[in-house]
């Protein structure tokens, strides 16, 4: 941790000692990272990210990480030859796309940050939205000159199980949440 903060000092130009109680302050408290698809396929981005998440653990900060993968999700679909697009910066999502977004940030990205995480010795859980009820979602509807514009399977999240996570944290277990949720009933 010493050497961690001692490179971090001469990055901020603050001592080691001022970092170190400046993370104290927040021991304790729970924080919600985002970790998107762009900064995943950059390998020093990455090493960062997994860097700053053992700095934040071993200062007994809680982190929830909620993770993206735009582009590899794109780039399984056209690995594929499923045909993608987006409306406004967000993807139109039918079924045979949802199935590879699914796959994608469940399987292949959400893992490979615990494992990363693992690597360190965080003890961290992969899990999605679906799972445990955690997020809880409604169809998005966007209108646009008073025409509904349908994207498909893209939901707006309106309930979290917030019981969920505060057990995890008080396990030491980092979540990792893929962003996929259901709504009421199940359905994705």
């Amino acid at each position: 941790m010493k050497k961690i903060l001692n490179k971090i000092s001469k990055i901020i130009s603050s001592s080691s000692f001022e970092i170190l109680e400046n993370l104290k302050k927040y021991k304790g408290e729970v924080i919600v990272i985002k970790y998107g698809g762009s900064a995943m396929l950059d390998p020093n981005l990455s090493e960062t990210f997994f860097k700053d998440i053992e700095i934040i653990v071993n200062a007994g900060i809680k982190p929830i990480i909620v993770h993206g993968g735009g582009p590899q999700i794109n780039q399984s679909l056209d690995a594929l030859k499923i045909k993608h697009e987006f409306y406004q910066g967000m993807r139109k999502t039918d079924l045979k796309t949802l199935k590879v977004v699914q796959m994608v940030l469940t399987g292949l990205i959400n893992k490979d940050i615990t494992i990363n995480l693992s690597k360190r010795n965080i003890l961290a859980l992969g899990t999605a939205g679906t799972d445990g009820k955690l997020i809880e979602a409604k169809k998005y509807i966007l209108y646009e000159n008073r025409k509904k514009v349908d994207l498909g399977y893209v939901g707006k999240p309106n309930e979290l199980n917030s019981k969920l996570l505060k057990d995890l944290l008080s396990l030491s277990i980092v979540p990792v949440i893929a962003p996929i949720g259901a709504n009421n009933k199940g359905t994705r």
